[in-house]
């Protein structure tokens, strides 16, 4: 990321600072502000991603875009957008991953699974973790608890196979829990 001019914020810090706005506008009852504090974000974000030299640079913007874009109830224009990233670089498991976050927000989850297993594919680590939660999450609302069960289990063997700082033992907890849950016939009491 391109440092910001002496005295001057980062375009990521700006558009942090007016998602906080935006925030605090909604909590205090006027939309009306937040909407037009996201609309001020969606610009500058807009503005710095058409400056990019590349889209790898322009990526940075993405995440923040399609928060932005769904807040605003624009989630299928953030399906556009993570479309033509995935075509720019697709072996971005971010760019999968986001793609996939658009497509829930834009209540298209079946064709969500697709680009959330090309990011699996890609990923390692905690995200790879994150992302088989993301998976789990995603086949249980389709009505899938088997392919659930099964990405549990993968997110189980995930964190637990992690080394010193990103263990995360509260993480797996949860993960083996709900893999637990997943295990009983649906309707079983915990």
């Amino acid at each position: 990321r391109a440092a910001a001019p002496a005295g001057e914020a980062s375009v990521d810090h700006r558009g942090d600072l007016l998602a906080s706005l935006a925030d605090a506008q909604r909590d205090a009852g006027d939309a009306d502000a937040a909407r037009k504090t996201e609309l001020e974000r969606l610009a500058l974000l807009e503005q710095a991603a058409s400056k990019a030299k590349t889209p790898t640079e322009a990526q940075v913007h993405d995440y923040a875009r399609l928060t932005t874009l769904v807040s605003l109830g624009r989630a299928d224009e953030a399906v556009s957008l993570l479309e033509a990233r995935v075509r720019e670089l697709p072996e971005s498991y971010e760019a999968h991953a986001r793609l996939a976050s658009a497509l829930m927000s834009a209540k298209r989850d079946r064709e969500a699974l697709a680009p959330l297993e090309r990011a699996i594919s890609l990923a390692y680590g905690p995200r790879k973790a994150r992302y088989l939660r993301q998976k789990s999450e995603l086949c249980e609302r389709l009505g899938n608890r088997d392919l659930a069960r099964l990405a549990a289990e993968q997110e189980v063997a995930e964190l637990t196979a992690l080394k010193g700082g990103q263990r995360d033992a509260a993480r797996l907890a949860e993960a083996e829990a709900r893999k637990r849950s997943l295990s009983k016939p649906a309707g079983a009491p915990p």
